[in-house]
């Protein structure tokens, strides 16, 4: 079985999305489904926020989403990994916290000039396309105060070209090649090329009214409207990473205190800090529709204390694991049931806990030759992430979750270390027609019971 053990090891990377289409699982009740359907109607483009925190699964939504958008001939959807491009290309991943709305505009720009060049394989040398470049390349060089480029067209595909930006065909399959082919090559080409755009860094703000947004807002959309038209479809830009951003300051700025974003003329689907799921300046989010994924219901809401009884969403993470094994041999009964159930109810619905659990029980069972995940090892592997979830956690933390723990409609508490426990995953969100929150299940073995 060692071979089965390190295949599933290096399957389950909880820091890469699925690197096969055929792995991601149908998660019931994900916004997706809507989006989706709103998105191929024919009317004006929507504009979607998608408010999440890490490691709940959604750039695998996004991921899906787009998968399910490109069986629509009339419809071309581009998914940008923000995080990658900064962590590999800008080579700074915390300036993604201090991002600007123009920044976020010239970065769909570029995902749209590298989507086009691989599904249309487009041509970017005859007088309109290169005029398109150019006044995006001039807009740019404007707000940013560099000399103009001898070669305005080659600067954008130079830059285009860094940028983790993928268009797949109607299985999934990025027309670049597989996921796994993609996050190899982009890692390659940002070793070979020097991204000379600052990002992140920028201390003067920019105003919506300031002649530059505008200037470049206008060659943006020139650029969607001249694509579109071009090829008759229309483009769809799938933004991913912007939940990363914790401080609501950054959030509002993107989305309530400028419209810049709001204004693209695509319909585009952006992955949204959840920290605005909270702010009170939510209903005044205009131009965009909110919709919020939150961790995977493993928990019954009526008893989520009670291990014996299961949420409704238990089903997905065993199909998540299926998935991605069901090609190897021995995998129905890779897992003893009892400790597949408990590696889920103490993953607490989130999909990278639950990755990162599997990879680590299935490292167990390399070691010892096992045949099967049993219960002794899905404990250790739950333990040694317990000890982790339990780092850093106050005496205040430990009195706001047995409070949440107390109340039984669960509710959000009111309190200033709040954002921080959701922040770090010490306290979750759930939702099963109305919103609830509970203690990451790690924390409630030990650290949570009351003497």
């Amino acid at each position: 079985m060692r071979e089965f053990w390190e295949k599933t090891y290096r399957r389950f990377d909880p820091q890469e999305p699925p690197r096969e289409p055929a792995w991601i699982a149908q998660r019931p009740g994900s916004p997706v489904v809507s989006i989706a359907r709103a998105i191929a109607r024919p009317f004006e483009p929507p504009h979607f926020l998608l408010a999440s925190t890490p490691g709940v699964g959604t750039t695998t939504e996004l991921m899906r989403l787009q998968r399910q958008l490109s069986g629509e001939e009339q419809l071309l959807p581009i998914f940008v990994d923000l995080v990658r491009h900064f962590s590999d290309s800008v080579r700074d991943e915390g300036a993604l916290q201090s991002i600007a709305p123009h920044e976020v505009l010239l970065l769909g720009a570029l995902a749209i000039v590298r989507g086009a060049t691989e599904a249309f394989e487009h041509r970017w040398d005859d007088l309109p396309s290169k005029d398109k470049l150019t006044r995006l390349d001039r807009a740019w060089r404007e707000i940013s105060d560099e000399e103009p480029a001898k070669d305005p067209t080659l600067n954008v595909l130079e830059l285009a070209s860094q940028l983790l930006a993928t268009v797949v065909d109607t299985a999934g399959v990025p027309l670049s090649g597989t996921i796994g082919e993609l996050l190899t090559n982009a890692g390659k080409t940002a070793a070979k090329v020097k991204w000379t755009v600052r990002l992140g860094r920028n201390e003067s703000v920019l105003t919506d009214q300031d002649e530059r947004s505008q200037g470049l807002l206008s060659a943006v959309n020139d650029l969607i409207l001249y694509l579109e038209h071009a090829y008759k479809r229309r483009i769809v830009l799938i933004i991913d990473g912007l939940d990363r951003i914790t401080e609501v300051a950054v959030a509002e700025r993107l989305f309530l205190s400028s419209q810049l974003i709001g204004q693209l003329r695509s319909s585009l689907v952006l992955a949204a800090p959840f920290v605005l799921r909270h702010s009170l300046a939510n209903p005044g989010i205009r131009s965009f529709k909110f919709k919020v994924l939150t961790n995977a219901q493993v928990l019954a809401p009526q008893a989520p204390e009670d291990p014996t009884q299961t949420g409704a969403e238990v089903d997905f993470l065993y199909e998540l694991f299926c998935l991605r094994t069901k090609d190897l041999a021995d995998h129905a009964t890779a897992i003893h049931d009892g400790a597949m159930a408990h590696l889920i109810r103490y993953s607490g619905g989130r999909v990278r806990d639950f990755v990162r659990l599997v990879r680590d029980a299935a490292a167990r069972a390399w070691d010892a030759d096992a045949p099967q995940i049993d219960m002794e090892l899905a404990e250790e592997a739950v333990d040694e992430l317990r000890k982790e979830y339990e780092n850093a956690v106050n005496r205040r933390h430990i009195e706001i979750l047995r409070g949440v723990l107390d109340d039984p409609e669960h509710r959000l508490p009111d309190d200033p270390e709040t954002p921080d426990l959701l922040k770090y995953f010490r306290l979750l969100p759930y939702a099963n027609g109305n919103e609830w929150y509970y203690p990451h299940p790690l924390l409630t073995l030990k650290l949570l019971i009351r003497p």
